[in-house]
C-alpha cells in the first residue's frame, strides 16, 4: 500500500501518542502508584487519556481504563 508523506506523517503521529500512552499509563503510573505518590499516579493516568484520545477517540476501552485507574487513585487518596 502506497502512503503519501501526509499519511506516513500522521501514522507516526499517531504512533508517537499511543507509545506514550502506554508508556506513562503502563509504566510510570504504576510506578509511582508503588510508591506510594498517588497524586503523581493520577496526573500520569490523566495524560495517558489525553494521549490515547489523540489516537482512537475517546470512547474506546483503553480510555476509559485509564480514566478509570485515574479516578481509583483519586478515591485512594481521599
Amino acid at each position: 500500500m502506497y502512503l503519501t508523506y501526509r499519511t506516513r506523517s500522521l501514522h507516526r503521529f499517531a504512533d508517537a501518542h499511543q507509545n506514550l500512552g502506554s508508556l506513562l499509563g503502563g509504566t510510570l503510573a504504576p510506578q509511582s502508584e508503588r510508591r506510594g505518590d498517588l497524586a503523581r499516579a493520577a496526573a500520569l493516568y490523566d495524560e495517558c487519556v489525553e494521549h490515547y484520545v489523540a489516537v482512537v477517540g475517546s470512547g474506546h476501552t483503553a480510555v476509559k481504563a485509564q480514566k478509570a485507574n485515574a479516578a481509583r487513585v483519586r478515591a485512594m487518596m481521599k
